[in-house]
């Protein structure tokens, strides 16, 4: 390759730092004599990543919240020390201060930043200009990158943060008349779609019926390892200067009818709704998996999760961080469904074996004192049932779209466009409301 490469272009090489989780893995030493081979065959440095797609180890390739920023720096460190060409070092560098931090510390000679300039394709000016504060951050979700790429249905990547991503051709286009557009919900789609609005020359006014803006996005933030996404939203909140938001208010079809805006897009989101399980409404030591989240109640004892989505398996991982040592969380599906394939992958690498039990396939059919009877299959693929004891039971069988027809029929009435986004229009994950809120936001 060198040799078919004009003179002064540069030839980089990119490699693990550290082989693992395979029956046979390279060894530090092996690394090392490679990288030199490779510098004397004409390699100008080394990208050193981490992880394989044949492991658990998957999981270092495109790391999501679960591991720290940097996390791979102390392996590739070791390396830089023996090689004779300069390291470039990845590992979920998303903030300019960490960067520069490394670079002086001599652990790397370069930094390469991928997925934080998918969220903020001026990362590197704004870093440059001293603009740090402006910087949309990557909050390791991998919705949007990873998830997408093994979709086969995806048309393409995206970004929950930036869902523009791949559709930068479709510019902002400014409107002929700028409209007064009344945006009902300040969670991460409304505010995501105040945004847009205001970019394109539009005047969006945001209500918010809580007395702080944020939704649910505030409260995903309690999680272990998940703050940012609470520093995301408030980021969102920040954004938003120069815009607007009613707090404390509650938008009814008379505030339309007051306001009269041309526009109305509805981003009240979801709220929890007791599910359908006899006994449930006259059990003890019964909690709501987003209470317990916000510290508002904290089981004790054997606990038990009924729902093992996203929400129900951080609030198994967050009741592990405080104290209580059994958990099981039980689904009808699988433990772990809609958490994407990299952050379930960490449910058995930080939650081994007994540590946090999952019980898959088990449909709980009714809820006694401090007991629930559940049905599930055999391995005779018979359908049994059975009863297990609990000292608490967490409720995390998801949340339902809030209530529109009243604010939507308004709307028609006064011969207002509506639109309704993101968990509003169905419960679903934080990418799918700032996707409907670029949108809504784009053909308004």
């Amino acid at each position: 390759m060198r040799k078919n490469m004009p003179e002064d272009m540069p030839l980089l090489m990119r490699l693990d730092a550290i082989d693992e989780m395979l029956p046979a893995v390279t060894t530090q030493d092996e690394t090392v004599q490679f990288i030199n081979w490779a510098a004397e065959a004409g390699v100008d440095a080394i990208d050193l990543s981490r992880g394989n797609a044949r492991s658990l180890a998957t999981v270092y390739e495109v790391p999501p919240y679960n591991l720290e920023p940097g996390f791979n720096m102390d392996n590739i460190a070791a390396i830089k020390a023996r090689v004779n060409i300069p390291v470039i070092g990845v590992g979920r560098i998303v903030d300019p201060a960490l960067a520069d931090q490394l670079i002086r510390e001599g652990k790397i000679d370069m930094v390469a930043v991928g997925r934080a300039q998918l969220a903020d394709p001026e990362w590197c000016n704004k870093s440059m200009e001293g603009r740090e504060a402006e910087i949309r951050r990557c909050i390791g979700c991998t919705e949007g990158c990873y998830d997408k790429v093994i979709d086969p249905k995806a048309k393409h990547i995206t970004c929950t943060r930036n869902p523009g991503l791949c559709l930068e051709y479709k510019g902002l286009p400014k409107p002929e008349t700028a409209k007064n557009v009344m945006v009902i919900g300040a969670g991460i789609g409304g505010l995501m779609a105040a945004e847009y609005l205001k970019a394109r020359g539009h005047n969006p006014t945001v209500y918010e019926a809580a007395e702080t803006a944020g939704g649910h996005f505030v409260l995903a933030g309690k999680a272990p390892k998940k703050q940012a996404f609470t520093d995301a939203v408030m980021w969102d909140v920040e954004e938003c200067m120069g815009i607007e938001i009613k707090t404390g208010v509650t938008v009814t079809p008379e505030l339309i009818k007051e306001v009269k805006p041309d526009h109305v897009i509805v981003a009240t989101g979801a709220h929890y709704v007791a599910p359908n399980i006899p006994g449930l409404d006259t059990a003890k030591d019964v909690y709501v998996a987003e209470d317990v989240l916000a510290g508002k109640a904290m089981p004790k004892g054997e606990t038990i999760i009924l729902g093992g989505g996203g929400v129900g398996c951080e609030t198994a991982q967050f009741l592990i961080e405080h104290g209580v040592t059994d958990v099981r969380v039980m689904d009808s599906k699988r433990v772990g469904n809609k958490m994407g394939m990299l952050r379930t992958m960490f449910l058995d690498i930080e939650y081994p074996g007994d540590t946090i039990k999952k019980s898959r396939n088990s449909k709980v059919t009714n809820i006694g004192d401090h007991e629930i009877t559940y049905a599930f299959t055999n391995k005779a693929k018979k359908t049994v049932e059975k009863t297990r004891h609990f000292d608490s039971l967490v409720i995390a069988t998801g949340m339902h779209s809030r209530p529109t027809q009243e604010l939507t029929d308004a709307c028609s009435e006064l011969g207002i466009p509506c639109d309704v986004i993101g968990s509003a229009k169905k419960a679903d994950m934080g990418i799918e409301a700032t996707a409907d809120a670029y949108a809504a936001a784009m053909k308004v």
